[in-house]
């Protein structure tokens, strides 16, 4: 032998393919894929044969494709997926490894083999190969991403035989994590055609058609949530899931902008989605008419204002009624009409009267309620005249409540002259004046300190409720104005001091805090 001649690699490491330990027959495997001497394709092909039911067979199958990817040969794919058929009596175990056992990287560097060229697969797809192997093409077409990759992919779904579903499945969740457009049609047919396919199948339509966010969808999904012989707990959730994404979800689908997708542009989308959602509000189930009221208020159209009051106008005391009526409220105030404010609340005066949802809000009760207001009031001040009409009119207790803490969520100076007015209301035994105390407390509004005075030296028309929550108003405020007047709270205790004195100690309270402001605004120069 020459001392300057390079060994022949090749043929001994092709003889450690016969050898019986798996690891070995492994590092022949990836030697012979480092030399990239085409002599080993078929060695390294054949050498799975005689392995089925082999321990750790799975990984050695997955250390062959990447080696045979690793040639750069196109034409691999059918001799070894042949052989793969013949050798096994069951594949799912060794492609369930390969696609979801965890290690991906042979289904990886196959995607790269044919990145270019997926014909290859698709002749795998349409051949007399069994259903398994047939997943690991579709795993390989969900890796590429491409579109033509992807319409093969949707090709599956209207071609499939009746017996192999199971593919559907499987490429409609490919389509899915791809968010290929083309699909959405197919992935609709699928939906409905209960005859041809089973409620698990249809499911992964529905998870599809959601991470697509074609409005398309939104009909067949509603039609489906409203028909009630659908009564499979798995496909009915994917399904409203789904609807929550396409209706809900402010962001758009990403796709990557370094491929090439065909123009997909849905018809007239706002406008056949709106009509969806309308028939969706007349479901019977408070759940879909809920989403119904949301997606309405994600489309942000006005003409939805009459239909979402129209829906909670038959009101129950439920939680499943609650929840539809905060919706409905917030989808007022994300839709952003100030027209709309005036018959929403007289809407809510109606529901007060079954309903103690609005009772329980003014008794510190019900915080989803209150971030439903406050989307209200960030209409802004154009609301504040409704909701003065509101606090000032013939309107139920806990409604005249519910319009001052909307007023209370509306920033700026705008609200204080209508929550001044209301500290005159001595109906309910001044506890629409409490309310109003309460929120320019908050405020620390110093222009309503004489007459949060009044209140907490009027027994006779305010109840001690109000002359309560004045008192804090004035502890909050921090007035020296107000000194005198709790003094003579906590001096006169028989007629100033409440039932069994309850008043005096939180004049105390106030008396301090007050003090304590000005020993603060004295240090700090003020």
């Amino acid at each position: 032998m020459s001392g300057n001649s390079k060994p022949d690699l090749v043929t001994p490491l092709i003889d450690a393919l016969s050898a019986p330990s798996l690891k070995v027959r492994s590092v022949a495997v990836q030697g012979l894929a480092r030399l990239g001497d085409a002599r080993a394709l078929k060695p390294i092909m054949e050498s799975i044969r005689g392995l089925a039911g082999e321990d750790d067979i799975s990984q050695y199958v997955s250390d062959v494709m990447k080696a045979l990817a690793s040639f750069d040969d196109t034409a691999i794919i059918e001799p070894f997926i042949s052989l793969l058929d013949d050798e096994f009596d069951d594949l799912f175990q060794v492609i369930w490894d390969l696609t979801e056992g965890g290690d991906r990287a042979a289904v990886e560097n196959m995607a790269e083999l044919y990145e270019d060229d997926v014909e290859p697969l698709e002749e795998i797809l349409n051949g007399p190969y069994s259903v398994d192997a047939k997943c690991l093409m579709i795993h390989i077409l969900w890796e590429i991403d491409t579109w033509s990759a992807n319409l093969v992919l949707t090709d599956i779904l209207q071609n499939i035989d009746e017996d192999d579903e199971y593919l559907a499945s499987e490429a409609a969740h490919a389509l899915g994590w791809n968010q290929f457009p083309e699909a959405v049609e197919p992935l609709c047919a699928m939906l409905v055609d209960k005859d041809r396919y089973t409620a698990d199948a249809r499911s992964y339509a529905a998870d599809a058609l959601g991470q697509i966010g074609d409005p398309r969808a939104v009909a067949p999904l509603v039609a489906l949530l409203t028909d009630p012989d659908e009564d499979d707990n798995i496909l009915t959730s994917s399904a409203l899931k789904a609807l929550k994404w396409l209706v809900l979800t402010d962001e758009e689908p990403e796709y990557d902008a370094d491929e090439e997708m065909t123009d997909s542009t849905p018809p007239d989308g706002d406008d056949e989605t709106f009509a969806v959602l309308l028939e969706a509000l007349e479901a019977p189930g408070y759940r879909m008419k809920e989403l119904a009221v949301r997606g309405l208020a994600a489309l942000g159209d006005p003409r939805a204002v009459s239909p979402i009051l129209e829906a909670i106008s038959d009101p129950e005391e439920s939680e499943e009624y609650r929840a539809l009526c905060q919706s409905a409220i917030g989808a007022i105030g994300r839709i952003g009409d100030a027209s709309a404010v005036a018959p929403l609340f007289r809407t809510l005066d109606t529901v007060a009267d079954e309903c103690e949802i609005f009772e329980d809000y003014r008794l510190g009760e019900g915080r989803a309620l209150d971030e439903a207001l406050q989307e209200v009031a960030d209409i802004g001040p154009g609301i504040i005249e409704p909701l003065r009409e509101v606090v000032i009119g013939y309107y139920s207790l806990e409604i005249k409540a519910t319009a001052i803490r909307t007023l209370g969520h509306i920033s700026g100076p705008h609200p204080v002259p209508v929550l001044r007015e209301a500290l005159k209301d001595i109906s309910f035994g001044g506890d629409v004046a409490a309310c109003a105390a309460d929120e320019l407390g908050i405020r620390k509004v110093e222009e309503a300190v004489e007459d949060l005075c009044k209140i907490i030296l009027d027994p006779k028309h305010y109840g001690e409720h109000s002359r309560l929550f004045a008192i804090y108003a004035l502890g909050e405020i921090g007035d020296p104005r107000a000194l005198g007047p709790l003094r003579e709270v906590i001096s006169d205790r028989d007629t100033l001091g409440g039932t069994y004195g309850a008043l005096l100690g939180e004049a105390y309270e106030a008396f301090e805090s007050i003090v304590a402001a000005m020993e603060s605004r004295s240090e700090n120069g003020g």
